[in-house]
C-alpha cells in the first residue's frame, strides 16, 4: 500500500496542489474562440477559461467564474473527480434504482455544480480577478 501511495497517489496530489496554488495565485486568463466544439459556450480550466466569442457575454462569464471559484473551493482534481462521478457512476445509480438510462441534458441540468454557476450568471456579486477582454469589448 504505501508503494502505491508513493508511486501513483503522491504525484496526483502534488499535481492537485500546484494547479490549486495556481489557482489561487494566478489571475484566470480568459481566451475567446471563434468555435468550441459540440455547441459549448465556455469551458473552465485550471487557469484558463475558453469562451465562444460570438457568445461571449457577461452572463457566461459569471458561469464560467464561478467553476474557477469551484477549483479555489475544493481543488482541480476535486471539481474533476466530482464531475466524473456525476457523468459515469451517476447514470448507473439511475439505471439500477429507476430502470432508465439518463440522457446527458438531464446529467447536466442536474449537476449541483453547474446549478451553482448557472445561478451565478444573473448574480451582481464582484468577479474574481482575471486577463483578457471584457464581453462586449
Amino acid at each position: 500500500m504505501a508503494a502505491f501511495f508513493q508511486s501513483e497517489l503522491l504525484p496526483l496530489l502534488e499535481l492537485n496542489g500546484l494547479l490549486w496554488l495556481w489557482v489561487w495565485v494566478v489571475p484566470t486568463l480568459v481566451l475567446r474562440f471563434p468555435f468550441l466544439p459540440g455547441g459549448i459556450l465556455g469551458l473552465a480550466l485550471p487557469g484558463v477559461v475558453l469562451v465562444r466569442a460570438e457568445t461571449y457575454t457577461l452572463r457566461i462569464l459569471r458561469h464560467e467564474l464561478c467553476h474557477v471559484r469551484q477549483m479555489r473551493r475544493w481543488s482541480p482534481m476535486g471539481v474533476g473527480l466530482a464531475q466524473l462521478v456525476r457523468y459515469l457512476l451517476f447514470p448507473v445509480v439511475i439505471l439500477l434504482t429507476q430502470r432508465r438510462w439518463p440522457g446527458l441534458g438531464e446529467l447536466y441540468r442536474s449537476n449541483p455544480l453547474e446549478r451553482a454557476a448557472f445561478a451565478a450568471m444573473d448574480r451582481k456579486d464582484p468577479l474574481p480577478r482575471y486577463w483578457g477582454s471584457t464581453p462586449g469589448s
